[in-house]
């Protein structure tokens, strides 16, 4: 195998902890304020 091979396997990985790390999820009877770029988006 060459390095390319582990390059792109360290990248897949990081790509993966940074989405995995973004996803909430919100319990029922709570809201979470939705922010993008510091301003009000939405409640869920």
């Amino acid at each position: 195998m060459d390095i390319g091979f582990y390059i792109f396997l360290i990248l897949v990985v990081i790509i993966l902890i940074i989405l995995i790390s973004n996803v909430k999820i919100v319990p029922q009877a709570h809201s979470y304020v939705v922010e993008r770029l510091g301003t009000y988006r939405a409640s869920w």
